[in-house]
């Protein structure tokens, strides 16, 4: 869906075969939202509010006194700090930010993964044998 909508935004990147990996830009309600009854209650946001945005409608999570509940979340990376999931449209919504604005991002080829290794450890190396230096 991300991928359409970023095609009529006139924003989609070339080579759709090729394999990018989310960007997220940060935990749940990073990206802003609004709620239905915002929408439809006359004069709760200005007139222009949707002008020149891109409008994902879906369902996001429900705060109820036993937490969040809802039915289409997802894990993403921050999950994990935080526990918060990110609900569907969201998550349509990052997909569609990081092509229109060509913010994926991708897997490093083999040479430059043994590079940042081979760096880290030389690194991590001399760190380790500075600390256990005699003086």
């Amino acid at each position: 869906m991300s991928w359409q909508a970023a095609l009529v935004w006139g924003q989609v990147p070339a080579k759709r075969e090729k394999v990018r990996w989310l960007n997220f830009y940060g935990p749940r309600d990073t990206i802003p939202g609004v709620s239905y009854y915002q929408v439809l209650e006359p004069g709760s946001l200005p007139t222009n509010f949707f002008a020149g945005k891109a409008v994902f409608v879906g369902e996001a999570p429900m705060i109820t006194y036993q937490g969040a509940k809802g039915f289409d979340n997802h894990p993403t990376p921050h999950t994990r700090w935080t526990g918060q999931q990110l609900a569907g449209v969201e998550l349509q919504a990052t997909a569609f930010l990081n092509l229109i604005r060509r913010e994926w991002l991708e897997e490093l080829s083999a040479l430059a993964e043994l590079g940042w290794a081979t760096l880290v450890g030389v690194f991590r190396w001399r760190s380790d044998a500075s600390r256990h230096s005699v003086q």
